[in-house]
């Protein structure tokens, strides 16, 4: 059983590395090449602890259970890079808000290190976290992954925020003791798997604006999804248009009828607007590929 778990494990990580270099694509022509790099950088730390914890057993102990914690609190930098990723601010998200925060989350770790550092690896038995530093890391993990709550992602990102939280809540006592780093690279590698099985069932919208509103939406979270819905609506009411956009589209938000030329103004004037606010995320060409109609 053992073996199949730790073989599972590492084709998840490959997986989920696969799914990284897939979305490169995507990624370079957004703002969102910090998230990407994240990601990238923390699957390969956490590929390198399960490595040497579970697969070849040289990190054992409270120094695996530490490796263990750093890894999950990188892995959260992905998705508060999302929270940043609008420009002229994501040129300096990283260095004020993510660096700081992890080195926050970080510091209880810092301090065992710095108590058991030189010591016989043999008496550091475990690793245990505050119950407030656990807390402090489930409200920020909620905060990066509850953007995406409601998206075509939202099954990836619960087996993703399952598989951070499995790591922290254990060394907090929260959970069982003994199997969690097992359980939480077989949903990393579930998210990875979910991943790809949302991405493949993917269905276009009907024209450009469904198009860039659904792309938008599912790739910048809901966060920044409700933010740009907002000036949209602002624009439409200032020519009191009769449309109006929500988290799932254009609507329209009165019972009596309304004219068909109305409508496609309206829906000229939310593509407009939406365009202008995605060059602060966005690349041209990432719009341009949106802007060609497909059918469902």
């Amino acid at each position: 059983m053992e073996t199949a778990v730790r073989i599972a494990g590492t084709l998840g990580l490959i997986l989920l590395a696969a799914a990284l270099g897939a979305a490169w694509r995507t990624c370079r022509l957004m703002t969102l090449r910090t998230a990407w790099w994240c990601a990238l950088g923390a699957t390969a730390v956490w590929a390198a602890v399960w490595t040497a914890s579970e697969l070849v057993q040289v990190l054992r102990g409270g120094w695996a259970g530490l490796a263990w914690y750093l890894a999950a609190v990188l892995m959260l930098t992905p998705s508060l890079a999302v929270l940043g990723a609008r420009r002229p601010v994501a040129a300096v998200w990283p260095w004020f808000v993510l660096l700081p925060l992890v080195l926050v989350l970080s510091l209880p770790a810092v301090a065992v290190i710095r108590t058991n550092l030189g010591d016989d690896p043999a008496t550091f038995e475990t690793f245990e976290l505050e119950a407030p530093a656990a807390a402090g890391f489930l409200l920020v993990l909620l905060m990066g992954a509850g953007n995406y709550a409601g998206t075509r992602w939202t099954v990836p990102v619960v087996l993703y925020a399952a598989a951070c939280g499995l790591l922290v809540f254990e060394r907090a006592g929260w959970l069982a003791s003994g199997s969690a780093p097992q359980r939480a690279t077989l949903c990393l590698g579930g998210s990875a798997a979910a991943l790809w099985w949302a991405a493949s069932r993917r269905r276009f919208a009907r024209d450009g604006l469904d198009r860039l509103w659904a792309d938008f939406r599912d790739t910048f979270g809901i966060v920044w999804a409700r933010r740009a819905a907002d000036r949209i609506n602002e624009a439409l009411l200032a020519r009191e248009l009769p449309l109006r956009m929500g988290i799932e589209g254009l609507y329209e938000f009165s019972t009596e009828s309304v004219d068909e030329a109305l409508i496609e103004e309206s829906r000229a004037q939310a593509e407009q607007t939406l365009r202008w606010l995605l060059k602060r995320f966005v690349d041209p060409a990432w719009i341009a590929e949106r802007s060609v109609h497909r059918d469902t």
